[in-house]
């Protein structure tokens, strides 16, 4: 998507250029553009086309991925949404150009106001009289259809303008005025989700009666602990828990997390600065890239990684660059490169051990390094420690604020959904540099009151609470681990033992490879009614591999694996199965 920039040094606040008097005429038609659509969600190629055929130089310029944020005084002179666009005509180079050109407009404004007729007789109320002109806004009007109709016009006045033919420009006319929800500038931003399309298909098979074991989403099919539910029962129906809540979480639970951190890993938090209870840490990864993200500002994100650690910038108008997602030396000169050949300079860099997809661990002495980077390139650090208490090799994953000075620059999330099960509870944690955790709180005071008090008290007696929970849930993802390990390599599928995490990150098997993950996860769902994640889904450097949660019991497992190898077996006489598959989708 290619968004419009108007630079600073371009354009001063009176709209005319610099060291010259004469007025910035392309100005104008970037007027007409904005007026149609917010900023950025006007195409840079639609202002190209009207500057062109009005026969003006270029006043406006392109830039992929992101807007310029203008202050103050050096804001450009544009139009904001809602204002009476430029009384001058438009007009187009020829004069065969120009009469097809005021035919389609004069078209549109009959057409609307025949609308508008039907529409009031109908008892909806008189429509604009026409999608070209923003100064036809009518109050009374169907709110829909003229919000609709204003972010439409700017691609609706380039394709007029480009239609070659009487045919095209006819279609042009006859189109619908609806327009999809995918015009909305932040959801452009967003590419399809792809899980969607394997949960169709899994939703259709298990309409139809089939068994689907789901290895596919990160959902905890274990209970929460029992202490905890007879916490929230009893804290439940209290005069006033049903209350709006405290946005950064009550007193209680940010001590319990501060000292959970305390006896976990050695560090000293104050809980009233240092701890924002968040409602589970994909929402405090979004919230806290909406608090410090400008728009155009750099992010560096692993590549393969959870969706939200990108994602959660892109809505907030940052642009992503990709680094290696594993924890070796070799990831600090990509970082370096990333430094280096960034523009504006990154601000921020995504980390998360261990890693939701790909199960790596990192150890101390790659964060001691990771910080020494943050802080000479004055990056904020950003980790993801969800899964801290996943692991099997008797080794805990440690903390990058065990590092000292580490919390000058870094903000660390947690979560209560794997740890204790508590999934659909929505509870989790940042904490970290004051200065970073003020912002969150601030955004989040805007945002939501807070999780359900009882929620909270409860997962404080979770965090206060006994162990034992903890190590039982640790001991049936390890039992489920190796179930999955040797059933599916005596089915003829190797699968690289994970350290830490509920996931397996695995090779797609060779002969199936070249299909590409959402392909072969389509596929494997079809054939063995086994559900996996396709690695695309976390970056475009997982599409060689699929993800696998260890959410189903050991002999579901086992059961995946049969169904598995009974495809491998016949695959080579099913293949031509794929296309049917795809078009039902």
């Amino acid at each position: 998507m290619t968004h419009v920039l108007m630079h600073r040094a371009f354009l001063n606040p009176t709209g005319r250029r610099p060291g010259g008097p004469g007025p910035a005429r392309g100005l104008a038609l970037a007027v007409l553009a904005l007026t149609a659509a917010p900023l950025g969600a006007c195409s840079g190629d639609a202002v190209r086309t009207l500057a062109t055929d009005a026969g003006y130089g270029p006043r406006v310029v392109a830039a992929p991925d992101f807007v310029t944020e203008t202050r103050g005084q050096e804001t450009p002179a544009f139009m904001p949404v809602g204002v009476d666009a430029p009384k001058r005509p438009i007009r187009a180079k020829s004069s065969e150009g120009q009469k097809a050109l005021e035919a389609e407009l004069e078209g549109a404004r009959g057409r609307n106001e025949s609308r508008g007729r039907a529409a009031a007789s109908a008892g909806r109320g008189p429509q604009p009289r026409s999608s070209l002109c923003p100064q036809q806004s009518n109050k009374a009007a169907d709110p829909a259809r003229v919000f609709l109709s204003r972010r439409r016009r700017a691609s609706l006045l380039e394709r007029i303008l480009r239609a070659t033919d009487t045919n095209e420009r006819r279609q042009i006319r006859d189109a619908p005025m609806d327009t999809p929800m995918t015009d909305f500038h932040r959801i452009k931003r967003l590419p399809p989700y792809v899980f969607e399309q394997v949960n169709r298909i899994k939703a259709t098979a298990r309409a139809q009666g089939a068994d689907i074991i789901d290895l596919g989403m990160g959902n905890p099919d274990l209970d929460a602990p029992k202490h905890v539910i007879a916490k929230l029962c009893e804290t439940a129906g209290r005069p006033r828990t049903d209350r709006y809540s405290a946005s950064k979480g009550i007193a209680g639970l940010r001590r319990a997390q501060a000292g959970y951190y305390q006896r976990r890993f050695g560090v000293s938090l104050n809980p009233d600065t240092q701890v924002v209870a968040t409602l589970g840490s994909k929402e405090g990864f979004a919230n806290m890239a909406q608090a410090i993200t400008a728009p155009g500002d750099v992010v560096l994100v692993p590549n393969p990684s959870y969706p939200i650690h990108a994602f959660g910038f892109l809505m907030a108008g940052g642009v992503i660059r990709s680094v290696p997602a594993e924890p070796t030396p070799a990831m600090f000169p990509a970082l370096e490169r990333a430094m280096r050949h960034s523009i504006p300079k990154p601000v921020a860099l995504v980390v998360c051990y261990p890693s939701n997809p790909t199960a790596y661990v990192a150890d101390l002495d790659f964060y001691r390094d990771l910080v020494a980077f943050a802080k000479q390139h004055e990056l904020i650090l950003l980790s993801d420690l969800a899964y801290a208490e996943v692991y099997f090799d008797g080794k805990p994953p440690p903390s990058v604020l065990q590092v000292p000075g580490a919390i000058d620059c870094t903000v660390e999330f947690t979560s209560l959904s794997k740890t204790y099960s508590m999934a659909g509870w929505r509870m989790g944690f940042a904490v970290g540099n004051e200065r970073l955790l003020a912002a969150l709180s601030r955004v989040k005071s805007y945002l939501d009151y807070g999780a359900f008090t009882p929620i909270q008290v409860a997962a404080t007696a979770a965090l206060n609470g006994p162990d034992d929970c903890i190590d039982e849930m640790r001991a049936t993802y390890k039992r489920r681990r190796d179930a999955l390990v040797e059933s599916f390599g005596k089915a003829g599928w190797t699968i690289p033992a994970p350290a830490a995490s509920m996931f397996a990150w695995v090779p797609i098997p060779e002969r199936y490879r070249e299909m590409g993950s959402l392909e072969f996860s389509k596929l494997l769902l079809e054939k063995s009614d086994v559900a996996v994640a396709p690695g695309i889904g976390f970056g475009e450097f997982g599409d060689e591999y699929v993800r696998i949660a260890l959410v189903e019991n050991e002999q579901r497992i086992r059961q995946a694996a049969r169904n598995i190898r009974r495809f491998f077996d016949g695959g080579d006489k099913t293949l031509h199965n794929v296309v049917p598959m795809a078009q039902a989708v």
